[in-house]
C-alpha cells in the first residue's frame, strides 16, 4: 500500500480520498462484517435488558442534566 503523507494534501484532495474510501466501504456486501462480534454481542445483552425491563434509556437531556448538577 502507498503511504501518504496527509499533512502534505490539499483539502479538495482530502476529500477526494475520503469519498474513494467511503465508497470501497459500501462495496463491501457483508455488512456484519464490519461490527465486531464483541460489539453485537453487548447490543444484543443491552436490547434484552431492555426488553425485560432491567434497563432505562435516557434521552440527551437528562443526561446533560446530570452531567452539570455533578460539576
Amino acid at each position: 500500500m502507498k503511504q501518504l503523507n496527509l499533512q502534505t494534501l490539499q483539502i479538495s484532495e482530502k476529500i477526494e480520498l475520503m469519498e474513494k474510501l467511503w465508497a470501497s466501504l459500501q462495496q463491501i456486501s457483508d455488512s456484519a462484517a464490519l461490527i465486531p462480534d464483541w460489539h453485537e454481542a453487548v447490543v444484543s445483552r443491552r436490547l434484552e435488558k431492555l426488553q425485560r425491563g432491567e434497563d432505562t434509556i435516557l434521552d440527551w437531556e437528562e443526561i446533560r442534566l446530570s452531567l452539570n448538577s455533578n460539576a
